[in-house]
């Protein structure tokens, strides 16, 4: 086994080496041999089996990073969020429907156009 702190940047190691060495054995050799098989990590092919750098794991580390989401949403992300009242009930014996009100108003408007739109062409009153 080599000393992870006398490799440069760019010194081949096997898969083996590399997942004790650089990522202190949190993965497997076979999870890198998919990454190079997939095109996510680059690799040489010395003999019969890969080799890696340490650049090669740090790039690759740095295409896998997740990034925390955003705990903004809407118009104004970088504002306070701002929970919305949950929607009324209706007093009654029965459970009454709750109207989404922006649906029913765009339901509304289509329908008026739909109205007003006239007819551009003739009416075709000839028979063939």
């Amino acid at each position: 086994m080599t000393d992870a702190a006398r490799l440069a940047d760019d010194d081949p190691v096997t898969l083996k080496e590399a997942c004790t060495l650089f990522l202190r054995g949190v993965v497997q050799p076979d999870t890198l041999r998919e990454a190079i098989k997939a095109g996510k990590l680059s690799a040489e092919r010395i003999g019969r089996g890969y080799c890696v750098t340490r650049a090669d794991i740090r790039e690759w580390r740095e295409r896998c990073r997740v990034n925390a989401k955003d705990q903004g949403f809407g118009c104004n992300p970088q504002g306070p969020a701002v929970k919305a009242a949950p929607p009324k009930r209706q007093s009654g014996s029965s459970g009454t429907e709750v109207v989404n009100i922006p649906l029913a108003a765009a339901r509304i408007s289509l329908q008026k156009l739909k109205e007003d739109s006239r007819t551009t062409s003739r009416k075709n009153t000839t028979r063939r």
